[in-house]
C-alpha cells in the first residue's frame, strides 16, 4: 500500500470514527456534512487527526479554504502536504 494510500485509509478509519458511523459508510469523496458532523464535530476530527499523524493542521471554519477538509480525499492530500514539508 502506498503512502497516499495508508494515509487516506487512516483518515477513514478517524472520519468514521469521529462520525459514530460504520467505516463502510466512509468513501473518499463523502463530503463530511452528508455524515453530521456540525462544527465542534470538526474541530474535534480536527484534534484527532493531528494526533493521529503528528502534524498540525492549520483550519479556521470561516476560512474560504475550509474546503481542505470537505471529504477524505481533500483531508489526505492535505496531511500529505504537511508530511512532505514535515
Amino acid at each position: 500500500m502506498s503512502r497516499s494510500n495508508s494515509v487516506l485509509s487512516d483518515v477513514i478509519d478517524v472520519v468514521s470514527d469521529q462520525a459514530k458511523v460504520e467505516r463502510a459508510q466512509v468513501s473518499p469523496t463523502t463530503d463530511l456534512s452528508d455524515l453530521g458532523l456540525e462544527s465542534l464535530d470538526i474541530v474535534e476530527l480536527i484534534f484527532a487527526l493531528e494526533e493521529k499523524f503528528d502534524i498540525e493542521l492549520d483550519f479556521n471554519a470561516n476560512d474560504p479554504d475550509a474546503a481542505s477538509i470537505a471529504n477524505p480525499n481533500s483531508i489526505a492530500a492535505a496531511i500529505e502536504g504537511l508530511i512532505d514539508e514535515g
